[in-house]
């Protein structure tokens, strides 16, 4: 039995972290009076390992971005990405292989020193030392995470390379891209990819794959006859074969990836228990899939879905004509020649030609209370590398709308915005005043501070603010006067 390098004990864990799950979802009950049936949580939710909705959303979901890759006239190619031999090595805590100088040098841009990533060349070299007796490297053992972060970020590099940004600039349509992540029996994670790409940048694209990912595996030719692939050239009078990492023929693109996306999943309907595989993901905390922006996004879609259920059409009016997001007001609009739909924290409006068609739900954004402290990052749980926590320790941001705004020109008539999605924000010399949201005063700086100070507001503003910013003026050096006020004295006296 393959254990995918989990023990016994790590099965019984993932099994009951589930148990609990559905227990807590299976807590919450919802009386319907239009058909009087009691549901619960888990009746509407979309978990990948308890609900069974979830098979038919990512079938959907596949189907409808392999027609959104043929309706755009993009080929389909087949990546299988996997990592070095010493990689394997890591997981035991030996490091001998790696720190031979060929694979050293070699590999230093292909393993994550960074922000995003870790700084995982830095925790390896610090955190190795050397057996004189053995003459042996070892260090502290990588888990499959850090794998699964070291293929990441090899990944990260292959889609901001040359050739994928050219595509960007010169084509209308972006490159689109399905990832699906699978261990090896050893654990060890490896990427299964379904590309779409315009086919004049499929030499280029194969020779960006083979810098970026420099396992032996990846490039080794394929057999002619291995699952319907043929080992053919593409292109003329070229050494440009396929190969086990690099492929362009196969017989059906959405059975390829469906077999990998399917398999990762347990059987809900037959009731199946939690395997070793599936548990591989909830101990690891490793995504099952990853895609780019090419469909409109799964949290737009499950609200419009009650309106329409077309993923490929909604897609397309999210792409040839009008979109706009809010995650904080919980806003989706969908707008093209003729109809618009539109979701607002509750309420859902379908308009054709301007008429009102369905209406149902409530809006609910008066309710909401939004929360005005300023937010810090908090330190991660699972990093492994000392700078990477104190990267996130010490580290501070201001917050920003939270937003997506997208219009393209329409051949039939100009699209109409409502005034009222340009209202969640403004600015105002410099200093954002964002609706609901608190911006620290100590974080501006001076001479914005002074001018607001000069030119205050009286009509627009509350005079405690005047307040505030006096105090911290004479606090900073900048106004020479007492501290001995209060704040409710600027209601009636703001000299």
């Amino acid at each position: 039995m393959k254990t995918y390098g989990l023990t016994h004990k790590d099965l019984e864990d993932a099994k009951f972290k589930i148990k609990k799950q559905k227990a807590y979802l299976e807590s919450f009950e919802f009386f319907k009076k239009d058909t009087g049936e009691i549901k619960t949580l888990l009746d509407y939710s979309y978990s990948a390992n308890l609900s069974k909705r979830y098979y038919a959303r990512i079938l959907n979901r596949v189907h409808t971005f392999v027609s959104l890759g043929i309706s755009n006239e993009l080929t389909p190619v087949f990546l299988t990405v996997t990592l070095d031999g010493f990689f394997r090595d890591m997981m035991r805590g030996d490091y001998t292989r790696f720190f031979t100088p060929d694979i050293f040098y070699k590999y230093q841009k292909h393993i994550p020193n960074n922000f995003r990533n870790g700084h995982y060349l830095d925790y390896i070299i610090e955190g190795s030392y050397s057996d004189i007796d053995t003459k042996k490297t070892f260090g502290k053992p990588l888990t499959p995470k850090d794998l699964y972060k070291i293929l990441s970020h090899q990944m990260h590099r292959f889609t901001r390379s040359k050739t994928l940004q050219d595509i960007r600039q010169k084509y209308d349509q972006d490159y689109m891209m399905l990832r699906v992540t699978e261990p090896h029996k050893d654990g060890v994670p490896h990427f299964h990819i379904l590309l779409y790409i315009p086919g004049v940048f499929m030499e280029d694209v194969y020779k960006e794959f083979h810098k970026f990912f420099p396992a032996p595996r990846n490039a080794k030719k394929v057999n002619i006859k291995d699952n319907g692939r043929i080992a053919q050239p593409i292109v003329t009078n070229s050494q440009f074969f396929e190969t086990q990492g690099f492929q362009t023929e196969i017989r059906s693109a959405p059975a390829y990836i469906l077999k990998y996306i399917l398999k990762s999943f347990r059987n809900l309907i037959e009731e199946r228990e939690l395997d070793y595989l599936q548990a591989w993901y909830i101990h690891n905390k490793i995504p099952r899939i990853i895609m780019t922006h090419s469909l409109l996004s799964q949290e737009a879609f499950h609200h419009f879905s009650l309106i329409e259920n077309d993923w490929f059409y909604l897609t397309n009016i999210k792409k040839n004509f009008l979109s706009y997001s809010d995650s904080l007001f919980q806003t989706f609009v969908l707008q093209n020649e003729r109809r618009r739909y539109l979701y607002k924290n509750g309420l859902y409006q379908y308009y054709v030609d301007g008429k009102l068609l369905k209406e149902f739900g409530e809006d609910k954004t008066k309710k909401i209370r939004f929360s005005v402290e300023y937010p810090y990052f908090q330190t991660p749980k699972n990093l492994t590398c000392k700078i990477h926590r104190d990267s996130y320790r010490f580290f501070r941001f201001v917050p920003k709308p939270r937003y997506k705004y997208h219009i393209k020109s329409s051949p039939f008539i100009p699209v109409v915005v409502d005034e009222s999605i340009h209202m969640h924000y403004h600015i105002h010399k410099g200093i954002l005043d964002f609706k609901y949201r608190f911006f620290p005063i100590s974080k501006i700086k001076t001479s914005l501070l002074y001018t607001w100070y000069k030119n205050f507001d009286f009509d627009k503003y509350h005079p405690a603010k005047y307040g505030l910013i006096k105090r911290e003026l004479i606090l900073r050096g900048y106004l020479k006067e007492s501290l001995d006020f209060k704040l409710d004295d600027f209601n009636t006296n703001f000299d």
